[in-house]
């Protein structure tokens, strides 16, 4: 399994885990610079043999990084695990706003976001704000409030993917699990191959 993750490791701590087969992305100043271009895509091109099983990478806690953690995973959904473009865009939106979330309510000075396939047919995405909290719950936001309405949507995306989520060890990590493709896309390649 190739790794890709930060030479500094997610907390600022040399990573002496590395095997041969990790990919490193940078350190977490350097990261978005890295990532502010095409993305994966310009660093292995369109062949998905290239493109890392694992994601793992660090960002400052800025609200500009979630921009960051939305471009590196949609391109690893779209060219590694070959997510069709529909879904890839509603990822993108999902992990943005988890994103967001643990800049705003963590307290350390990075955020970690990871994403690797948990099977064929799906993959898992976690974000980690290393701040033990009280796992939040979507909820309606009023009418006139210029914010809440964040997990609410993702909430009813993720539910539209057919996927999972929640929150693990005492609220620090948020988990999503997500289908590759839709049950209709699914039925449709196994018809196709009859």
């Amino acid at each position: 399994m190739t790794e890709l993750r930060s030479p500094a490791g997610v907390c600022g701590v040399a990573d002496t885990s590395c095997s041969s087969e990790t990919v490193w992305l940078g350190s977490v100043g350097s990261l978005s610079a890295c990532s502010s271009n095409a993305g994966l895509a310009s660093q292995y091109g369109e062949n998905s043999t290239k493109v890392p099983d694992l994601l793992n990478f660090p960002l400052a806690r800025a609200r500009s990084q979630a921009r960051v953690a939305r471009h590196m995973v949609g391109d690893w959904l779209l060219h590694r695990c070959h997510m069709p473009g529909d879904r890839v865009e509603m990822a993108e939106f999902i992990v943005s706003e988890l994103v967001t979330n643990a800049i705003l309510y963590g307290k350390t000075p990075t955020v970690a976001v990871r994403a690797h396939v948990i099977s064929d047919a799906s993959i898992r995405v976690e974000i980690d704000n290393f701040t033990l909290t009280d796992a939040p719950h979507p909820e309606r936001a009023g009418q006139e409030a210029e914010s809440g309405r964040g997990l609410f949507l993702v909430d009813c995306l993720i539910t539209q993917l057919g996927g999972s989520w929640g929150y693990v060890n005492g609220g620090t990590v948020v988990r999503c699990d997500l289908p590759i493709q839709s049950a209709l896309e699914v039925a449709d390649s196994v018809m196709e191959t009859r």
